[in-house]
């Protein structure tokens, strides 16, 4: 019982809803066919997590203004809407920008239209139209009702519904190359006006995307055939390759003798630092510092260039033995002392004073 009234519901709003477009509930500037009709109107929902259905909405010909309708699933969920002009790639639209989410729709929300204006350049409305989104397939023309002729005034017949335009396809062929134009991969798809195509930026070894570029790039095709972007293409750069140089830390005599030596390679951004060692017998030159850091720049320069580390020899004072006397004038000694004496390092002996002698004036 509730499956029948169901039905019947739904068929009763079907009929409100083609009652409500042939008295015309919204109205918008009337433009010719051939203009308003090569406006393209692209629904898209999900079927699933990973998987996308799209609807191109179809022009009502037969009903004055400018009306397009789209039939969706009922209760479709993340409904959104794309919108683009064959003859004016320039135009924006208010319900077009990057995809505005809307929401879903039933039977009884598909009676009321959508409103989308279109703007220039400038930012001025240059046009609108009405799209109606359901759950039911586009209502047929409302049926003639015959009007009697009046005397003498033949009937004018009406011109036929235009027919719906086709889908057009082109190859379009998706470029990743270098900033010198070298094509590092591309693909080649074909790309149907109803249903776009979406593009991810690819990772390429040995190079990384320019600065700005996009994640991913949407290629869709106008009625007249048109492609855009027209040219789709990823750009990418070399990727920096860090510069490394072997040096050699040496640790050396002033005249130029080897102590020690070290050969290491040093990557750019990763800096070493060496330490000054001890050696025996040999002291560092004064002013010699406790380390040297290497590092590398990015054109391959090694700082400091000769990285080195100056040492003398210890210097050994020097000793002697000495004796001290303590003699009469003709050289007869007295007393004696032998001392060693070393440098840097004077020794002091005092005047002594002996019986019976005393010292020379």
């Amino acid at each position: 019982m509730q499956n029948a009234g169901r039905t019947i519901w739904k068929k009763l709003m079907a009929l409100m809803m083609a009652v409500c477009l042939m008295t015309g509930v919204v109205t918008v500037p009337a433009r010719a066919q051939e203009d308003w009709s090569k406006l393209t109107v692209l629904l898209a929902y999900a079927l699933s997590e990973n998987e996308a259905a799209y609807v191109q909405a179809e022009p009502l010909t037969w009903r004055e203004g400018q009306n397009f309708w789209a039939t969706v699933p009922e209760n479709v969920q993340g409904l959104s809407l794309q919108v683009f002009h064959a003859d004016h790639p320039d135009y924006t639209f208010d319900l077009n920008n990057t995809y505005v989410s809307i929401n879903a729709f039933d039977s009884m929300d598909g009676v009321e239209p959508f409103v989308i204006q279109a703007f220039d350049a400038q930012g001025q409305i240059v046009d609108m139209y009405s799209l109606y989104v359901s759950a039911y397939p586009v209502p047929p023309e409302a049926a003639e009702v015959p009007v009697p002729e009046e005397a003498g005034v033949p009937a004018v017949p009406e011109e036929a519904p235009a027919a719906v335009p086709a889908a057009v396809s082109r190859d379009v062929t998706v470029r990743y190359q270098s900033v010198d134009g070298t094509v590092l991969s591309s693909q080649t798809v074909t790309v149907s006006s109803d249903m776009p195509q979406t593009f991810q930026r690819l990772p390429i070894d040995g190079y990384t995307p320019v600065d700005g570029q996009p994640e991913s790039i949407t290629v869709s095709i106008g009625m007249d055939g048109n492609v855009f972007p027209a040219d789709p293409v990823f750009i990418y750069q070399p990727a920096h390759v860090a510069a490394s140089r072997e040096v050699t830390v040496k640790w050396q005599l002033l005249d130029g003798n080897l102590l020690q030596y070290q050969t290491v390679t040093v990557v750019e951004g990763q800096p070493q630092t060496f330490q000054r060692l001890a050696f025996d017998g040999y002291e560092p030159v004064a002013g010699q510092p406790e380390s040297i850091t290497v590092s590398v720049a990015g054109d391959g320069t090694v700082t400091p260039a000769d990285p080195t580390f100056l040492y003398q020899p210890v210097h050994v004072a020097a000793s002697r033995e000495v004796t001290v006397r303590w003699a009469l004038a003709d050289g007869t000694p007295l007393q004696a002392q032998t001392a060693v004496i070393v440098e840097g390092q004077p020794q002091t002996f005092q005047r002594l004073a002996f019986d019976g002698y005393e010292p020379v004036a």
